[in-house]
């Protein structure tokens, strides 16, 4: 049982690191001393089914997330792989817009008559699609 306690404190020291909240505001946020957390997240102390979901709320995260049990330097790995894909398919994606727009202007200046003026605008959207790219709008107007 020891193991697991360690796992769940990790998590928690984990997730309040990455928000770059200390213990001490941990802590008056869940109602308990700071002594109190570091006896958690160093696997010394365990806690109530209740505490648990005070901790996933407070961290807005599923309470599994506090049980996971992921390898660090794995998990950095497969960050770091992820990080890298998401470029390589940034620039892939940026690069297939610009010759979809290549292609675009010379089907323009291919016309049988003459277009007086063509304005192209490839803007990133601020939405995202459920992978996190971000989505593209491209929109043509001739005057």
């Amino acid at each position: 049982m020891g193991k697991l306690k360690s796992i769940v404190g990790d998590n928690i020291r984990k997730l309040r690191r990455e928000r770059g909240w200390t213990q001490a505001f941990v802590a008056e946020s869940l109602g308990v001393t700071a002594p109190f957390l570091t006896m958690i997240e160093s696997g010394q102390r365990g806690m109530s089914i209740d505490f648990i979901e005070s901790i996933s709320e407070l961290f807005d995260v599923p309470p599994a997330v506090l049980f996971a049990n992921e390898e660090p330097e794995k998990s950095k790995k497969e960050n770091k792989k992820l990080e890298n894909l998401k470029k390589r398919l940034t620039k892939k994606m940026t690069k297939t817009i610009e010759e979809t727009i290549s292609e675009f202007a010379n089907l323009i200046s291919a016309l049988p008559f003459q277009v007086k003026s063509c304005y192209i605008f490839s803007k990133q959207n601020e939405n995202t699609n459920r992978y996190g790219s971000p989505r593209w709008q491209c929109v043509a107007f001739l005057l």
